[in-house]
C-alpha cells in the first residue's frame, strides 16, 4: 500500500469494483500500534483488511477507527468490523453522529430513501455498534493515535457531523468529505452535495477554517492525496457557488433534479482532461443527481 505520509498509507477500498474512488488511511506506529481512518461500507471489508495486511498489520491489533462522519461509505462498516475482525478496537467519531452508530435504523431509513434496492449492493450488512466501544470526538482535541498526533477539526457543511483530522508532525488533513471529491480521470473538483445535511454557509466556514491552516496536503477519502490545497479548496468553493446558482434557476424553471444532474454530468464530460470513466467514478460516489436534490432541499427550506 503507498505511504501518503511516513507510516501513513493509502488503501484503496475498489468500491464497486472501481480504483480510485474510495479511500480508507491506517496509521503504523513505531511499536507495532495501528489505527484506521474511515472503515468503508461492508462490501469493500475485504479490500480493507487485505491492504491493512499488505502494510504488515494484523487487523486483531487495530486499537482505534476514527471515521469522519457516519456516512455508509465511510462509516458502514464499522459494526461488522468491530464484531469480527478488530476485537480490541475502538470507534471515534463526532458527538452528533455517535447515536447512530450505536442504533443506525435512523441512518438506514434515510439512506433508504436515497439509494433504494440498492442498499445490499452498494453498502452490505450495518451492524450496530456496543456503547462501549464508540467514544464521541472534541472539536480542537488532541489525540495521539498509533503513535501520530492529530488535531480534531469539526467542519460541517457536507454533514453537521463531520470532523476533519489534522496530521501535526505534517501539517496534512484527513479531510473526509468536507474538501471535495477529486478523483483520477476527473479535471474537476465536486462538492457533495447529498441530502439531507447540505449546508453551504456552514460548508464555507470549514473551507475558510481549513484554508486558515495552509495545509500542504489533503488526504480526500474520493480520493487520495492533493498537495495544491489553497488552490483545491477555492475551486471548490468556487463549484459550490455555481452548482447552487445553476440549481436555484434550474428550479425556478421547473426542471428536476434528475434533469439537472444529468446536465451538471454531461458538461463534466466534455472537459479537458476529464475522460468518462472519470465522471463515473464521481457520479459513483457523489452522483450528480443527488447531489443537486441535496441543493434543492437546501433551496426548500430557505
Amino acid at each position: 500500500m503507498p505511504e501518503v505520509l511516513p507510516s501513513v498509507h493509502l488503501i484503496d477500498l475498489c468500491f464497486q469494483d472501481r480504483r480510485a474512488a474510495l479511500a480508507a488511511y491506517l496509521l503504523v506506529g513505531p511499536d507495532g500500534q495501528a489505527a484506521l481512518i474511515e472503515t468503508g461500507p461492508t462490501t469493500t471489508r475485504a479490500a480493507l483488511l487485505d491492504g491493512v495486511r499488505a502494510a504488515g498489520v494484523d487487523p486483531a491489533g487495530i486499537a482505534d477507527v476514527l471515521v469522519t462522519h457516519i456516512h455508509l461509505d465511510h462509516a458502514g462498516g464499522a459494526g461488522a468490523l468491530l464484531r469480527d475482525d478488530l476485537p480490541g478496537a475502538r470507534v471515534l467519531v463526532h458527538p452528533a453522529g455517535l447515536p447512530h452508530l450505536v442504533d443506525p435504523g435512523k441512518l438506514l431509513r434515510s439512506a433508504a430513501r436515497l439509494y433504494g434496492e440498492r442498499m445490499e449492493e452498494l453498502w452490505g450488512e450495518v451492524t450496530p455498534l456496543p456503547t462501549e466501544r464508540v467514544a464521541a470526538l472534541e472539536d480542537g482535541a488532541r489525540l495521539r493515535l498509533a503513535g501520530h498526533e492529530l488535531e480534531v477539526l469539526f467542519t460541517p457543511g457536507h454533514a453537521t457531523h463531520h470532523a476533519a483530522v489534522r496530521h501535526l508532525a505534517s501539517g496534512a488533513v484527513f479531510a473526509g468529505d468536507v474538501a471535495g471529491v477529486r478523483v483520477p480521470g476527473a479535471g474537476v473538483i465536486n462538492p457533495p452535495t447529498v441530502p439531507p445535511e447540505f449546508d453551504p454557509a456552514a460548508w464555507e466556514r470549514s473551507i475558510d477554517r481549513l484554508l486558515s491552516l495552509d495545509p500542504p496536503l489533503l488526504l480526500l477519502g474520493h480520493f487520495g492525496p492533493y498537495s495544491d490545497a489553497r488552490a483545491h479548496l477555492e475551486e471548490l468553493r468556487r463549484r459550490l457557488h455555481a452548482w447552487i446558482d445553476f440549481v436555484r434557476a434550474g428550479l425556478a424553471a421547473g426542471r428536476t433534479p434528475e434533469e439537472m444532474g444529468a446536465e451538471l454530468q454531461q458538461r463534466d464530460v466534455t472537459l479537458p482532461a476529464t475522460s468518462p470513466e472519470g465522471v463515473h467514478r464521481l457520479d459513483l460516489v457523489a452522483g450528480y443527481g443527488m447531489s443537486v436534490a441535496g441543493i434543492a432541499r437546501y433551496l426548500s427550506r430557505q
